[in-house]
C-alpha cells in the first residue's frame, strides 16, 4: 500500500477538519491560547502529511507530543486553582482522553506500511 488512503486519510482529516473544529470550538468556551496553537499545529501537520512534505512525520509526532504535555499542563492547572474540582475523578476522566489519540496515532505511524511507503 502507497499513498494517502485508509486510515492515512482518515487521520489527515483529522488533523485538517475535525481537530480545528474542535479547538475552534474549545476557544469559544474557555479562552485558552494553547487551543490556538494545538489548531495551527494540527492544521500544519495535516497539509505538510497531505503534500507529502519532507519531514511531515516528524512534524505530526511533534504536534502528537504537543497535545500530551498541553493537555497534563491544562490538567494541572485546572485542578491546582480550582479547589471545587475533585482532581482524581478529573485526572482520570482527561487521562484517557489526553493520552488515547497520540498513542493510536503515533503507534499507527511507526507501524503502518503506507505510512513507510508513502513518507519513505
Amino acid at each position: 500500500m502507497e499513498g494517502i488512503g485508509g486510515w492515512l486519510l482518515f487521520f489527515i482529516i483529522s488533523l485538517t477538519i475535525i481537530n480545528p473544529i474542535s479547538y475552534v470550538w474549545l476557544f469559544s468556551y474557555n479562552y485558552d491560547p494553547f487551543n490556538i496553537v494545538l489548531l495551527i499545529f494540527s492544521l500544519t501537520a495535516g497539509i505538510f502529511l497531505w503534500r507529502k512534505e519532507k519531514g511531515a512525520i516528524k512534524l505530526t509526532k511533534a504536534y502528537l507530543l504537543t497535545i500530551v504535555i498541553v493537555s497534563f499542563l491544562g490538567v494541572f492547572l485546572t485542578c491546582s486553582n480550582d479547589p471545587s474540582i475533585d482532581c482524581a475523578e478529573y485526572v482520570g476522566y482527561n487521562l484517557l482522553s489526553i493520552i488515547v489519540y497520540p498513542i493510536i496515532w503515533n503507534s499507527y505511524l511507526n507501524k503502518s506500511e503506507r505510512v513507510k511507503n508513502t513518507y519513505g
